[in-house]
């Protein structure tokens, strides 16, 4: 009797489970997608019997992901996962404070809506109540930050939500805790900057080392908008091409760059625009030991004041190391180097990383990087003294910040952004063969793989999806509409254009260069300069004995000067290479007052911000800035020069002068 009753109650459970996983399963299957959700109903139809209520949702899911609401627009905002089939009718559930509530979407989620960032009517109601809200979707992943103060440059206390919607990921929602403040420089100043993220282990000091969208494993992180870009692309576009062409081309076995990747940002559920993702350059990217005495150098500011005070003005130490060490030892003794065996080919070689400068030359040549390198200067670049296998220091260059290239500043395509400082450009500069056969090597080698017009356009065809497909481009406009932007942009066809184009005028370039590499240095650098010998040229002579150099000689015969009819008096010459026009003047007139002349209208005046000391005076030749000069100059020569409104003060410096430091 008692074996006869277990048997009946077992069945009776095996029962009862049948009955529940049966009705699970019904419950789950019945769960409906938006395409069975899509109705349209009357903003009439719905109060005529019912009251607005808001936060008639307090969550909204699809597809299992919880959507962020942003209550400001009430818009919840869904990411769509890549490569799911079902991304676009997602299964849907909801929670609400109210019994018997429904809710119908407005029409189903298509290609077109993302794209347009369209909105679609979400309605929820029941008998009594009703409220409709907005749905936008992204193809791109999505970053919440929660944090109760307000952040500032000072770290503030967050919490980091990433939803990844890349294909194939197993753990989609990674959360952190960390800190959070502003970055930046001149951005900072935006309304829309640049983070750092710091991330913790929850209710702990420890660092949270976490990969987030694929990327290496950190603690730190950046998000960087592109909020003066009007195309939302060049920073992750530049840094990308040299972190995937170039960064491991160099003898310390590292990956000597960052990747940048999209995504689109929340703060406490305010939608905060498209910013991309990435991590620092610092002594774990660029595997920097400083009990080896390895140190990385950032280029902060352009050259200013003297050159002792280098140090503390314009370069900055970024990586830890030990306080009674001297981290400014390794680049004071490159610099001493460069000037005190500046015709020693072998040491110059052995003073870098030969590849990466080979690579960083072409590439700020390519992309026009006008706010890294402008002849002798240089500007967002990382320097790093590191140990090579014999013991001896080898720089490493970095680039950093390359959102003002590819014609966002300089908008002609001709015009090229030449590297003329460190120990490449001396090496160019003095004609050493080696060096000058392995730059034309590796450019053609970049061109036919790397930086070829089939793979440039593989990257570009990329960002265009993550940044239009994706609707990002129209919500950031709307987000911050004093931002750069072009709202009849559907794509990045003017800037693909300009890239091509640059792509041909940087080809032509290195043709020319290296077709004058058996001529003398300035002709040579010369050939930065299309069509240079028809170029408009003031030149200020501050010492005639320099017409005796023959580098000097050879340039002016070059364009046409015939140096022996320059007078003994002249200060100035004015030259036209076009048509061959000189006239020879020993000062240029009044301040601010027009100066006819042969080559066209020239006035000059003190500039808003000096850079000489004493009389410093900016001139002018039909309008546009040629020449900054000063009346007790130093150099023996300077001259400036003017083609199709085209403008820039030629390099005569072939040594690094501005680092000697006792």
């Amino acid at each position: 009797m008692i074996e006869k009753t277990k048997r009946y109650f077992s069945w009776f459970l095996a029962g009862i489970s049948f009955c529940l996983l049966f009705i699970y399963f019904i419950h789950e299957s019945s769960v409906p997608d938006t395409a069975k959700l899509v109705r349209r109903m009357t903003r009439t139809e719905l109060s005529a019997s019912r009251q607005e209520k808001t936060d008639l949702l307090t969550d909204l899911v699809l597809n299992g992901q919880h959507l962020i609401f942003d209550e400001t627009d009430m818009t919840w905002y869904y990411s769509l996962i890549e490569d799911d089939s079902k991304a676009m009718s997602p299964k849907v559930t909801f929670e609400s404070p109210e019994k018997q509530v429904q809710v119908f979407f407005s029409e189903e989620i298509t290609d077109e809506i993302i794209r347009n960032d369209l909105p679609v009517q979400i309605t929820a109601y029941n008998d009594r109540f009703y409220e409709t809200y907005n749905l936008k979707c992204t193809t791109l992943p999505i970053m919440t930050l929660t944090v109760n103060d307000e952040i500032t440059r000072e770290d503030t206390d967050m919490i980091m939500d990433l939803m990844d919607n890349s294909a194939g990921v197993s753990k989609r929602m990674i959360t952190s805790a960390g800190t959070v403040h502003i970055r930046g420089r001149s951005s900072a100043a935006y309304p829309q900057t640049s983070f750092r993220l710091s991330l913790t282990v929850e209710n702990s000091s420890k660092k949270n080392h976490i990969s987030l969208l694929g990327m290496r494993e950190d603690e730190d992180w950046l998000l960087v908008p592109a909020y003066a870009d009007i195309d939302k692309v060049r920073t992750a576009f530049s840094a990308n091409l040299w972190t995937d062409s170039c960064g491991s081309d160099n003898s310390f076995g590292i990956v000597n760059g960052n990747y940048y990747k999209y995504i689109e940002l929340f703060i406490n559920g305010r939608f905060w625009g498209l910013y991309t993702l990435s991590y620092p350059l610092d002594h774990k990217t660029l595997d920097v030991d400083a009990d080896k005495g390895e140190y990385i150098y950032k280029k902060r500011f352009w050259d200013e004041g003297s050159a002792v005070d280098f140090v503390s003005s314009t370069w900055e130490v970024t990586n830890p190391y030990n306080e009674a060490d001297n981290p400014w030892i390794p680049i004071q003794n490159y610099y001493h180097l460069l000037n005190e065996q500046a015709d020693n080919a072998e040491a110059l070689k052995r003073s870098v990383d030969m590849n990466t400068a080979i690579d960083l030359w072409l590439y700020y040549g390519l992309i026009q990087g006008v706010d890294n390198a402008v002849h002798s200067d240089l500007e967002n670049t990382f320097m790093t003294a590191r140990r090579s296998s014999d013991g001896t220091y080898r720089m490493l260059y970095t680039p950093w910040d390359m959102d003002l290239t590819w014609g966002e500043l300089i908008t002609d395509e001709t015009c090229n952004t030449v590297m003329e400082s460190g120990a490449l450009a001396q090496l160019i500069s003095m004609g050493n063969r080696e060096t000058i056969e392995a730059v034309y090597k590796k450019y053609h080698e970049l061109r036919e793989n790397a930086w070829s017009v089939q793979n440039i356009d593989s990257y570009l065809d990329d960002y265009e999806t993550r940044i239009f497909r994706s609707g990002a481009y129209y919500r950031q406009a709307v987000r911050w509409p004093e931002s750069r932007y072009d709202i009849t942009y559907q794509d990045l066809s003017d800037f693909r254009d300009y890239v091509h184009r640059r792509l041909t005028e940087f080809d032509a370039y290195i043709e020319r260069w290296y077709g004058m590499r058996n001529k003398s240095v300035y002709v040579m650098r010369s050939s930065q300069y299309k069509d240079f010998t028809k170029w408009k040229f003031i030149i200020q002579l501050n010492d005639h004995e320099i017409l005796k150099d023959s580098d000097y000689r050879d340039l002016f015969t070059y364009i046409g000067l015939n140096v022996s009819d320059i007078p003994e008096d002249a200060w100035f010459v004015l030259y036209d290479g076009e048509t061959q026009t000189v006239e020879y003047r020993d000062w240029l007139g009044e301040e601010r007052v027009n100066l006819h002349t042969s080559i066209g209208r020239i006035i000059y005046e003190r500039p808003a911000e000096p850079r000489g000391i004493g009389d410093d005076f900016l001139i002018y030749l039909d309008g546009e800035p040629v020449l900054e000069i000063w009346q007790w100059p130093e150099e023996p020569v300077r001259m400036g020069m003017i083609y199709n409104h085209a403008s820039d003060e030629f390099n005569f410096e072939t040594i690094n002068t501005n680092y000697l430091v006792d």
